[in-house]
C-alpha cells in the first residue's frame, strides 16, 4: 500500500505535474536520489496529483533479493489492485521445478494475464530498488519493461541508478528520470514548508542559510524543523543556526543526534530499541522492549513527528503500521549499538524474532542475535516451502549465515542444501551435503529426516544419470511412510527408470498403484505429478493404453473449464491417446485445446511433446508436407532450448523423413548434417535409434538397399530395447518398405503379420497414421494377402479419408483449413448450428465446438457470421 502522507508535506505543484507528465507518456520514469530526497513521497503524491490513475505499490526488503521472491510480490501487488490477475503466473511459480531459471517465461505468462484482463492504465511504483543487487532480479525487470504495454507504466525509486536498460530507454524516449536536482527544496520551498505546514517563521536570512547548508534535502530540513520547533525562543533559534551553520559533521546524523537527545530517556530507549524492527506495531513493540505502555510510546513518538510513517492498517483494527524512515533507522540501530550492550541487543533480536511471522524477518532476527539453535530450527521448518515456491536464493542465504561448524550439528541444514543445489540443477554438489545429512539422521534415528533425504537422493541420481542408483533408492523410499505426493512421484519416478530398462511389468505395477493412489484421494500434488509423468509412452506396457486413458477422462471429469496446468497436461495426454486410437478428429480438437492452455502458461515443453505430435502426425497424414515441414521449422527451436534437448535428433529425424517422403534429397541431406554436428551431453536410447535412422534413409536414397538393411536391422534390435521409440516412429515399418521397394515382399510381410496383429490389438491404428503415406503400399499389401486385412483396411480408409479433401491455405496467412474444417465452414455457411454439424458429420458436438472455435482463430473473426463473411472476403470455398 502506498505510505500515507501527513499534513505537513509541502505539496510541490510544478514537480507533481512533472510527475504525472512522465509517468503517463513514458514506460518508465525513474526516480534516483540519495536517501532522505524524497522519494517515497514524490512517488505516493500520485495519489492525489492524478487521482484517477490506478497505483500499484510495492515497497522492497532487503530480502526481496531474489528473482522467485520478487515476481512472487509483483504478482501480489498486482492482485492487490487486479484481483483476477496472476493466476497463471502463481500457478507457475509453484509448480515449476525451478522457477528461478524461468522468469521470463512466467513474467511473459503474467503480462499475456494483463493483456488478457485489459486493465485501465496505472502506474506500478517499485520503491527501494537499490535493495536488490542480484542480476536475475534485474533482467527480469528488464525483460518487465521491455514487454510492458505502452498504456501501463512502472516508476521506480532508488538510491542510485539501477543496472537496467536506461540509455536505450532514453534513445527511444520511454524514459523519465527526476535526479537529486528535481527533488531539492529551492529556497521558496523551504519557507513554505516552514512557514505553511510547520509553522515555524523564521528570517528570510535563516530560510537561506538552512537551504544552502542542506542543499534543499529534505530529510535535514525536517530533522531542523524538530530541533527548531523544540527551541522556544528565537535568540537561541538563531544561535543553533550559526552553530549548525559552522558545523562540519554530516548533516543527518548531527540533527538526528539532536533530535534524539531532546527526547525523554524512556522514549529515547523506546526509540533505540524499536528500531531493529522493519514495521512497528503495538504488539511487536510491546514484545521487543517488554513494556506494557508501548503503544502509548509508539503513538508519542508518531505525535513528535520522529520520522514514522504510516504504511499500513490491520485489517480488524484502526491502530496503523509504522516504519521509521530509512535514514532514521540507520541512524538509531549505529546508536543502539554503541550505547547498548551486545547480548542485550542479542535479546532484542530473540523478542522480535519470537513475534514476528513473516519468514525472513524471523530468520533475520534469529541470525543477528546469533541464536543458532533457533535458527536452525526455524530454517528446517521454513526451509522446505520455501524450496516448494522456488525461493532457493533466500534459503541459501539464511544457510551461508550460520558457522561452518553448524553443518555437523544440524542434518536439516545439510538437507537444505543439497535441495537448494539439486533444485538448481548442481547435483554434484548436492550429492555430498545429502549424503551428510543421510549419514547424520540415520546415526539420530530421525526416520522422517531420512525419508526427505532419501527422496532428495532420487531426485540428484535421476538428475547425475545414474539410475542405478536412483532405483534402489526408490526401492527403499517406498517402505517408509509417505505423502500420497511423495508416493505417486516415487512410483512414477521407478516406473520411468524401469521403462528405460524394459523392465515393462514393472513398469506397468508402478503406474497402477500411482493411479489407485491418486484416484483415492485429493492430493493436488498427486494429480499435478500424473499430468506432468503419466504420459503416452507408457502406454506401450502389457495394460495398454485403458488405465492411462480412464484415468485422464476422470481427472478431466472432475475439472472444471478454467485453463490450468493439470487441465493442459491432461488434455495433452488425451489428444495424443485419441490419435493413437484412430479418432483423428477429437484428437486435432484436443492438441488445439492443449496448445492453447500451454501459450497461457508460456509454452511448457512436455506438454507441447503431445500435441505438437498430434497436429504434425495430422498433417503428415494427409500428405500435407508444406505444412508439416512448416510447424516443424517454428517448433524445433523450442526443442533446442529446453529439457527436451535430449531427445533433439528424434525430431530432426521426424522433419527429415517428412523431407524423403517429400522427394526433397537436398533437405534430407541438411538435416542428416545438422543432425551429425549436434551434441547432446546425454542422449536416451531412443536418439541412438534416430541416428541411426537418419543413416538409413539416406542409404535408401541412394538405392543402397544392403547397406540400409543392416542399419535398419541393428535399429530394430536397439528397439527391442527401447520399446518407447514406438511412440514416435516404428523402425520395422521403414525395414518392410525397404523390403518391398528391394523386390522382397514376403520379407515384408514376415515384419508386418506381427507388427499389425499387435497394433490391431492394441486399438492403436494411430501408430501406423503417424509414420505417414510411405506405409500405405504396405498396408495394401497386407490386406491383399489377408494380413490383418480387415485392420489393414481400417487404416487404409482412416488415410483415404483425410485425403480425399484437401486443406485450404488462407490467404495472407501461414495457417490453412484442414479438411474437416473445410466441411464444417461449409455448412457454417449454410447456417447450421453446432448440434446439426455434429450430427450431419457424425462427430461429437464437443469437437463441433472445438472446429467452430479454430476456424474463428484461423479467420481472426469472433463470431459465426464474421467468419462466413470473412469465408466470402476471401472466396475459400468458391469452386
Amino acid at each position: 500500500m502506498p505510505p500515507r502522507v501527513g499534513d505537513d508535506i509541502l505539496p510541490r505543484p510544478l514537480l507533481e505535474e512533472r510527475l504525472v507528465r512522465a509517468v503517463t507518456g513514458r514506460r518508465l520514469t525513474l526516480i534516483s536520489a540519495p536517501a532522505g530526497s524524497g522519494k517515497t513521497v514524490t512517488a505516493a503524491s500520485l495519489q492525489w496529483a492524478a487521482p484517477d490513475l490506478p497505483l500499484i505499490w510495492l515497497a522492497l526488503d532487503a530480502d526481496d533479493d531474489d528473482p522467485v521472491t520478487f515476481i512472487w510480490l509483483l504478482v501480489a501487488a498486482l492482485r492487490h489492485r487486479f484481483p483476477n490477475c496472476g493466476r497463471r503466473a502463481t500457478a507457475l511459480l509453484g509448480n515449476l521445478p525451478n522457477p528461478a531459471a524461468q522468469s521470463q517465461h512466467i513474467l511473459g505468462v503474467l503480462i499475456n494475464e494483463l493483456l488478457a484482463a485489459d486493465p485501465a492504465p496505472f502506474a506500478f511504483v517499485v520503491d527501494d530498488y537499490h535493495l536488490l543487487q542480484q542480476r536475475a532480479v534485474h533482467e527480469a525487470m528488464a525483460y518487465l519493461l521491455d514487454h510492458l504495454p505502452r498504456p501501463w507504466h512502472f516508476l521506480i525509486a532508488t538510491r542510485q541508478d539501477p543496472p537496467l536498460p536506461l540509455a536505450r530507454m532514453r534513445a527511444q524516449g520511454e524514459l523519465a528520470i527526476f535526479n537529486l536536482a528535481a527533488l531539492r527544496f529551492e529556497q521558496g520551498d523551504v519557507q513554505a514548508l516552514f512557514r505553511e505546514r510547520l509553522a515555524l517563521s523564521l528570517p528570510a536570512e535563516a530560510i537561506a542559510t538552512l537551504q544552502a547548508k542542506t542543499e534543499g534535502w529534505i530529510a535535514g530540513l525536517r530533522l531542523l524543523a524538530n530541533t527548531l520547533r523544540a527551541i522556544e525562543d528565537d535568540e537561541s533559534r538563531k544561535t543553533f543556526i550559526a552553530r549548525f551553520a559552522a558545523a562540519d559533521r554530516h548533516v543527518f546524523d548531527l540533527l538526528a543526534e539532536e533530535v534524539l537527545q531532546r527526547q525523554p530517556a524512556i522514549l529515547k530507549t523506546f526509540l533505540l530499541e524499536t528500531s531493529i524492527l522493519r514495521e512497528l506495531t503495538p504488539a511487536l513493540c510491546r514484545a521487543v522492549t517488554g513494556r506494557a505502555d508501548a503503544e502509548n510510546l509508539l503513538a508519542e513518538a508518531v505525535r513528535r513527528n520522529l520520522f514514522l510513517t504510516a504504511v499500513g492498517q490491520f485489517e480488524s483494527a484502526i491502530t496503523p503500521i509504522y516504519r521509521y524512515h530509512d535514514l532514521f533507522a540507520e541512524f538509531l540501530r549505529h546508536r543502539l549499538e554503541q550505547e547498548v550492550e551486545e547480548e542485550r541487543i542479542r535479546e532484542l533480536h530473540r523478542r522480535a524474532a519470537a513475534a514476528e511471522t513473516i519468514p525472513d524477518r524471523v530468520m533475520r532476527h534469529y541470525l543477528a542475535a546469533a541464536a543458532w539453535p533457533e535458527a536452525a530450527e526455524a530454517v528446517a521448518g521454513y526451509g522446505q516451502q520455501m524450496l516448494a515456491e522456488g525461493q532457493i536464493a533466500r534459503v541459501l542465504g539464511w544457510l551461508a549465515a550460520f558457522p561452518s561448524d553448524w553443518l555437523s550439528r544440524r542434518p536439516w541444514l545439510n538437507y537444505l542444501y543439497g535441495m537448494c543445489y539439486a533444485d538448481s540443477g548442481n547435483f554434484d554438489q548436492a550429492l555430498p551435503y545429502l549424503e551428510e545429512a543421510q549419514r547424520q539422521f540415520s546415526a539420530e534415528n530421525l526416520e522422517t529426516g531420512e525419508t526427505a533425504v532419501m527422496v532428495a537422493l532420487v531426485y540428484a541420481s535421476i538428475g547425475r544419470h545414474d539410475f542405478v542408483r536412483a532405483a534402489k533408492l526408490i526401492d527403499q523410499v517406498l517402505t517408509r511412510t509417505l505423502s500420497p505426493y511423495e508416493r505417486v512421484r516415487a512410483h512414477m519416478n521407478r516406473a520411468w527408470l524401469m521403462l528405460y530398462q524394459n523392465e515393462w511389468n514393472r513398469v506397468d505395477a508402478d503406474i497402477k498403484r500411482a493411479i489407485e493412489i491418486t484416484l483415492a484421494g485429493e492430493d493436488a500434488g498427486a494429480i499435478n505429478v500424473l499430468a506432468h509423468q503419466l504420459t503416452t509412452p507408457l502406454i506401450l506396457g502389457p495394460r495398454g493404453i485403458a488405465p492411462i486413458r480412464h484415468y485422464h477422462e476422470t481427472i478431466l471429469a472432475g475439472l472444471g473449464a478454467e485453463p490450468s496446468v493439470v487441465r493442459g497436461g491432461t488434455v495433452a495426454v488425451l489428444s495424443q491417446i485419441e490419435f493413437i486410437q484412430g479418432e483423428l478428429e477429437e484428437a486435432v480438437a484436443m492438441a488445439r485445446e492443449a496448445r492453447t492452455i500451454s501459450a497461457q502458461f508460456g509454452g511448457l515443453i512436455w506438454m507441447d511433446i503431445a500435441w505438437d505430435q498430434v497436429l504434425l502426425a495430422e498433417a503428415l497424414v494427409r500428405a500435407d508436407y508444406e505444412t508439416y515441414a512448416r510447424r516443424w521449422q517454428r517448433r524445433l527451436p523450442a526443442y533446442e532450448e529446453t529439457a527436451a534437448r535430449q531427445w533433439l535428433i528424434v525430431y530432426l529425424y521426424l522433419l527429415a523423413r517428412a523431407q524423403w517422403m517429400k522427394g526433397d534429397t537436398a533437405e534430407l541431406q541438411v538435416l542428416a548434417r545438422r543432425a551429425a554436428a549436434t551434441e547432446i551431453a546425454f542422449e536416451p536410447p531412443e536418439s541412438h535409434i534416430a541416428r541411426q535412422m537418419f543413416a538409413a534413409l539416406l542409404a535408401l536414397q541412394e538405392g543402397a538397399f544392403r547397406q540400409a538393411e543392416t542399419i535398419l536391422l541393428k535399429a530394430s534390435s536397439g528397439q527391442q530395447h527401447a520399446r518407447q521409440v514406438r511412440i514416435f516412429f516404428d523402425v520395422q515399418f521403414l525395414l518392410a518398405h525397404l523390403y518391398l521397394a528391394w523386390g522382397r515382399p514376403d520379407d515384408a510381410l514376415a515384419l508386418l503379420r506381427p507388427l499389425l496383429a499387435g497394433m490391431a490389438q492394441q486399438g492403436a491404428p494411430g501408430l501406423i497414421l503417424q509414420e505417414g503415406p510411405y506405409v500405405i503400399p504396405l498396408l495394401r499389401l497386407a490386406a491383399g494377402k489377408g494380413v490383418q486385412p480387415a485392420f489393414a483396411r481400417q487404416v487404409l480408409d482412416l488415410f483415404e479419408d483425410n485425403q480425399q479433401i484437401r486443406p485450404v491455405a488462407i490467404p495472407g496467412s501461414d495457417e490453412s483449413l484442414t479438411p474437416r474444417e473445410v466441411e464444417v465452414l461449409a455448412l457454417l455457411m449454410k447456417g447450421a448450428t453446432n448440434k446439426e454439424i455434429a450430427a450431419e458429420l457424425v462427430i461429437t458436438p464437443r469437437t463441433a465446438r472445438a472446429h467452430v472455435s479454430n476456424i474463428l482463430g484461423k479467420l481472426n473473426v469472433s463470431s459465426r457470421t464474421e467468419a462466413v463473411a470473412r469465408a466470402h472476403e476471401l472466396s475459400l470455398l468458391s469452386g
